[in-house]
């Protein structure tokens, strides 16, 4: 169980003659008991190291509450509340998981031809950019708070299973942001709704092929988030400082703001991490890394 009911009435009336250390102890041992769903170690040892008890007064706490609260049996240590409220627990969700059952084989019922019909319907409608539109269909469903995702959308951690679009986005955004939503499944970083919802939106503020080249440098880099909004604003992105062309028959043209030899081990340094390529750095970061590399190579 990752929640259990506590019902302060009923703890307050049976331990307000407990010391400090006592409850400590005591709500210690309960929660193990409803995390594991299993009875506490007869070895009075292991229940110190439970509970963290080192100190003799804080042994002794957690002996008076084993001795009081629980009852000694072939499993270990039990408590006959404990135990209801786990058996009701298991009750309502044995409950729960039936009803989902049912709801769900009740779906499965639907036609393979169904389906096929389902997925191939398309709206040929145009937006004002002249990108075609993908109607509502069951599936996948629209993103709305009248029309959440539906049970086998969602994994166990509550984050989507699968991308979910709104009705009425250009398909031009489509392609580049499944293959985003996929690639952060594979990083195991992938959206709730909320977060997938969110990412949409601040994504449609740019045209689509500044979201599909911002997805392309994002993963091409290993980076966990999207710079799109650089990547738009910024003329050179499609050919950085740091990797000029070579026209035939010359040199290279001059770098005017060529990235650091050091570049990597100065953004680990300075930040943890690599905010992004050197050409999409503000100047205050590309300052920093530079004054970083500058006293490196004095100090060697």
């Amino acid at each position: 169980m990752h929640t259990y009911s506590r019902h302060l009435g009923d703890y307050a009336k049976d331990t307000k003659h407990l010391t400090l250390l006592e409850h400590g102890a005591y709500t210690v041992l309960m929660d193990y008991c409803y995390a594991t769903e299993r009875a506490l170690p007869k070895d009075e040892n292991i229940l110190h190291r439970i509970c963290g008890a080192f100190t003799k007064p804080e042994q002794q706490a957690v002996s008076s509450v084993i001795q009081e609260f629980f009852t000694l049996t072939d499993h270990g240590w039990t408590q006959k509340r404990i135990e209801q409220e786990l058996m009701k627990a298991h009750e309502k969700s044995g409950k729960a998981k039936q009803a989902s059952l049912t709801r769900w084989n009740a779906n499965a019922m639907q036609t393979h031809s169904e389906r096929i019909t389902d997925a191939q319907q398309t709206d040929t409608a145009r937006n004002a950019d002249g990108m075609p539109r993908v109607r509502a269909l069951r599936n996948p469903h629209p993103i709305s708070i009248s029309n959440p995702p539906n049970p086998r959308q969602r994994g166990k951690s509550g984050k989507l299973t699968e991308p979910l679009f709104p009705e009425d986005i250009p398909t031009g955004y489509i392609e580049p942001l499944t293959r985003w939503f996929t690639y952060k499944q594979e990083r195991r970083e992938g959206y709730t709704l909320s977060g997938w919802q969110a990412l949409i939106s601040q994504q449609q503020a740019f045209p689509p092929s500044a979201v599909a080249a911002s997805v392309q440098a994002s993963m091409s880099s290993n980076w966990a988030g999207l710079f799109t909004d650089k990547i738009h604003t910024t003329p050179s992105f499609q050919r950085p400082a740091f990797e000029p062309e070579k026209k035939e028959g010359g040199a290279p043209p001059a770098i005017e703001n060529p990235c650091p030899p050091q570049f990597e081990q100065a953004c680990h340094e300075l930040y943890g991490h690599i905010p992004g390529p050197w050409a999409l750095l503000g100047i205050a970061e590309q300052a920093d890394i530079r004054a970083w590399c500058e006293k490196e190579r004095g100090a060697a």
